[in-house]
């Protein structure tokens, strides 16, 4: 604390004051007063801010994180763009301090904010670095109980059913191995829901058996949310399954259910979406039209308050299907085409709005930043001239006058502070900004790529739909590289390491089957190297990896490397197969191939050099020279 006072001391001295004085024994001795000053006035704050601070930081830290958490998951439902903010501020302080089980329920519930937006590829990641966290602390285990349930959760709601069973069956074993019976509850839901949609019988006996399960623990109560929420969930689909069998005494039993605890939850919109929802499908069922074309409007009412586009989707089909039954087939037709052309829409006057505003933010920003410290220079030079003015008064007086002048300068400096807390938190918010530029521009590449899979899945030529697809790899590509700047630290820099094994697993996730037998590897250099070079560098990647699963290996079956290492004078980057390799008298380099056209005019861009040859299969090297790149070793 004194060294920290003494510091501060000359801080002021040398850059608050400039004293221009002859004589210089005045000058030193003025120094000796002011920090005499400052050690003896602020003895007695030091005492009570030692008594003060005795909550351990480890402490202070794990309830900032669980606060921010906690405001994540509230605003789930309300506003998804705040709980990414608050998911990512988790992350980085539990990243920080080494919290490693609340780093790992960061990534599961950021997976959620993923799953909201549609973004599977990454959804999937975040779960799996939960799972990674907790099979890697054996104290943690317990925990994947909800991680693997979750992940089935996230591939049921993208309709791969049987990945989905199989993590749901993983989360049963580890419930059973520690007794947990208030998850094996949740687990028995979720079987529920990853059964086949035409086994109507199962998915009401495994929802029967959660309630079962759930009232022999006696666990509802004001202060489980989460197990009332359960219930109402449960109630809710056990009506809808009920409706689809048109068993409608056995319905409105559930109905009723729902709506006596949907009721209590005051004011929670998303609730009443779900009541409105299930009314509306009772209705029709029971063909009481009156009452179901209201309770349609009012959900499709509440779904477009919430922004809620899957809700908005469902009530337009509901709107086809009433105006079906009653015959009027013009309307029908209208809503049908009107839920096929949302579902096709991506809002992509939307995504431009919301950069237009960003780029606003942050131009008021940089203006609201330098008004910000022209007022602290004009303070500072005001500053400067009464010191001068003081010191000119006789030697005699100079104690006096530097105890005014620091309680004046005490107070000038809170001033001060505050202000430079107003800069840095202008700073940061820049900088959140400027994230979430790279988040909307990752957004608007994910619509495309999604576009083009799409598209790919509509033609039925195999070579527009390959051209497709690699189209859909290259957006990719790009949309990877914008969501790691979004999460980075510094936006010159990628921590290419990083990139590349995501990159490399997307890639062959998009172009294998389930029978395929190809296996990825990768050996890395841990290094950040700039964003444009990381660019062209994972094009290359993406068209060398593309080549080599579609021609290299005909069985399906091999082994394919991306490596990335140094030598003395360059850095290499090689991609390379054991498969049938390149024809006889074939030159890529001098070919028509789009692929290795990208190549070549990429490696010219990264002025490297390009070997390609045949040892064992196909071996690709682009070598560049290390000088030429910013390298910043992460070792």
């Amino acid at each position: 604390m004194v060294i920290n006072l003494v510091k501060h001391t000359f801080f002021l001295v040398n850059n608050i004051i400039t004293i221009r004085f002859t004589a210089n024994y005045i000058r030193s001795f003025s120094l000796f007063i002011l920090i005499l000053c400052f050690l003896f006035i602020s003895n007695s704050s030091l005492g009570q801010n030692q008594e003060n601070d005795l909550e351990p930081i480890d402490t202070v830290i794990e309830k900032q994180i669980i606060s921010y958490l906690d405001r994540a998951w509230e605003l789930m439902n309300v506003d998804i763009d705040s709980m990414y903010y608050f998911d990512n501020k988790a992350i980085k302080l539990a990243q920080l301090y080494g919290f490693e089980e609340y780093l790992a329920n960061s990534h599961v519930q950021l997976a959620s904010y993923f799953e909201i937006k549609g973004d599977y590829d990454s959804a999937v990641y975040h779960h799996y670095q939960g799972i990674t966290i907790y099979q890697n602390n054996e104290s943690l285990r317990r925990g994947l109980v909800n991680a693997y349930y979750n992940l089935a959760a996230t591939f049921e709601l993208f309709k791969f059913k049987k990945k989905a069973k199989n993590f749901i069956q993983k989360s049963l074993d580890i419930a059973m191995e520690f007794n947990d019976y208030e998850h094996l509850a949740w687990t028995y839901f979720q079987i529920s829901r990853t059964t086949d949609e035409d086994q109507h019988d199962s998915i009401i006996y495994f929802l029967k058996k959660t309630f079962r399960l759930l009232d022999s623990l006696n666990l509802y109560g004001e202060e489980r949310p989460d197990l009332f929420e359960l219930k109402m969930a449960i109630n809710f689909n056990l009506g809808s399954e009920y409706l689809v069998l048109n068993m409608v005494d056995s319905a409105s039993k559930y109905i009723s259910n729902h709506e006596k605890l949907a009721s209590s939850v005051d004011g929670n919109l998303y609730t009443q979406m779900n009541s409105v929802k299930l009314y509306s499908m009772f209705y029709l069922a029971v063909e009481d039209y009156d009452k179901a074309i209201g309770s349609i409007r009012k959900h499709h009412n509440i779904a477009r308050a919430l922004k809620n586009p899957g809700n908005q989707l469902i009530s337009l089909d509901l709107l086809a299907e009433y105006h079906e039954k009653t015959k009027n087939l013009d309307s029908a037709l209208y809503y049908f085409r009107a839920s096929k052309s949302f579902n096709d829409s991506l809002k992509s006057s939307e995504v431009k709005s919301n950069i237009a505003e960003i780029e606003t933010a942050f131009r008021t920003a940089e203006k609201e930043k330098k008004i910000i410290q022209l007022e602290t220079q004009s303070k500072l030079a005001k500053s400067r001239n009464l010191l001068l003015t003081g010191l000119s008064i006789a030697f005699a007086l100079i104690i006096i006058i530097v105890s005014v002048f620091y309680s004046q300068n005490r107070k000038k400096s809170r001033k001060l502070a505050k202000q430079n807390t107003i800069i840095q938190e202008s700073y940061e918010e820049i900088e959140n900004l400027i994230r979430e530029s790279h988040h909307r521009i990752k957004n608007n590449l994910q619509v495309v790529s999604s576009l083009l899979k799409m598209q790919s899945k509509n033609v039925h030529s195999n070579e527009a739909k390959s051209s497709l697809m690699e189209a859909f790899n290259r957006v990719k590509t790009i949309a990877l590289l914008h969501q790691r700047l979004q999460g980075s630290q510094s936006f010159k820099n990628i921590k290419v390491k990083d990139f590349i094994e995501q990159l490399t697993g997307n890639i062959k996730h998009s172009l294998t089957t389930d029978e395929s037998e190809i296996e990825l590897k990768t050996n890395l250099l841990d290094i950040e190297i700039e964003t444009d070079d990381t660019i062209s560098i994972g094009l290359i990647i993406n068209e060398l990896i593309t080549n080599s699963i579609k021609y290299g290996f005909p069985d399906k079956k091999g082994i394919l490397e991306v490596n990335l290492f140094k030598t003395d004078s360059e850095l290499v980057l090689e991609v390379k197969d054991n498969g049938i390799g390149f024809p006889e008298n074939f030159d890529p380099l001098s070919g028509k191939s789009l692929g290795f056209k990208i190549v070549k005019s990429l490696a010219t861009k990264l002025k490297a050099q390009l070997e390609v040859k045949n040892e064992n299969g196909a071996i690709i090297q682009i070598k560049m020279k290390a000088q030429e790149r910013n390298l910043v070793s992460r070792n």
